[in-house]
C-alpha cells in the first residue's frame, strides 16, 4: 500500500507473510540402506516403519509475516531535483527462520536415534534465519 501528496512526499507499507516452509530432507536416511546395521548387513531390530517415521517426522518451520516501511520526499527547485527516502524492514524485529537442511551426517537408524536419544543432538537440522530489522 503506497500513498504519494502532491506536495512531493510519499509513504508505504508491504508486508511478506511465509507459510507451510520446511527444512530441505536429507535424502540419505530416506534409502534401505538407512534401517540397515552396517555390522550385521541385517535390519536394526527396533527399526520399525512406525520408529523410523517417528524418527525422520520433518518439524515444520514457522509461519511469520514481516512489516516493511518506506517514505521519502523530493524538492525541484532551480531546475534541480533533490529526494530522499528511508526504509525500515522487519519493523517488529522479528526472529524467523528462512530455511535449512537435515543433516546426513548420522547415516543409519543407529546413529541417528542415539544422536536424538541425547536430549541435545550434535546432529540436529541446521537453519538459516533472516536479518532482524534493517534500516536504510
Amino acid at each position: 500500500m503506497e500513498y504519494r501528496d502532491p506536495k512531493y512526499w510519499w509513504v508505504g507499507v508491504t508486508t511478506n507473510y511465509l507459510a507451510n516452509n520446511y527444512a530441505n530432507i536429507s535424502t540419505i536416511t530416506r534409502t534401505e540402506s538407512f534401517v540397515l546395521d552396517p555390522e550385521t548387513g541385517q535390519r536394526f531390530p527396533d527399526a520399525t516403519d512406525e520408529n523410523v517415521q517417528a524418527l525422520l517426522e520433518q518439524k515444520p518451520l514457522d509461519n511469520f509475516y514481516l512489516l516493511n516501511l518506506v517514505g521519502g520526499k523530493s524538492w525541484l527547485k532551480n531546475g534541480k531535483y533533490l529526494g530522499i527516502f528511508a526504509s525500515v524492514n522487519n519493523v517488529f524485529d522479528t526472529t524467523f527462520r528462512t530455511g535449512g537442511y537435515e543433516q546426513s551426517r548420522n547415516g543409519n537408524f543407529g546413529q541417528l536415534r542415539q544422536d536424538n536419544l541425547s536430549g541435545t543432538p550434535s546432529f540436529a537440522p541446521k537453519y538459516w534465519y533472516g536479518y532482524g530489522r534493517t534500516f536504510f
